[in-house]
């Protein structure tokens, strides 16, 4: 899970995949997410720059990361 849980959310869920199943390089703690995550930022009043808590709900652990392009596959987030 993505995002914040304030009024002005960006609340998505995502299959997670290594940067490797798209031939794009790993920067750290940034990602790959889809156009349609862009498409919703800009919709919201965001600060920038982004920060996104990405979170696996079964073990409860979470990690913060930043976004480097809005090219991933529709439902993917690529790490």
């Amino acid at each position: 899970m993505f995002g914040w849980g304030n009024r002005n959310s960006f609340l998505q869920h995502y299959r997670v995949f290594p940067c490797s199943f798209i031939e794009k390089p790993e920067n750290g703690n940034k990602v790959y997410l889809p156009p349609s995550a862009l498409n919703r930022l800009a919709q919201l009043q965001i600060e920038y720059p982004m920060l996104f808590r990405a979170e696996n709900r079964r073990t409860g652990k979470y990690t913060h990361c930043g976004v480097l392009e809005f090219v991933a596959d529709e439902g993917s987030v690529y790490i």
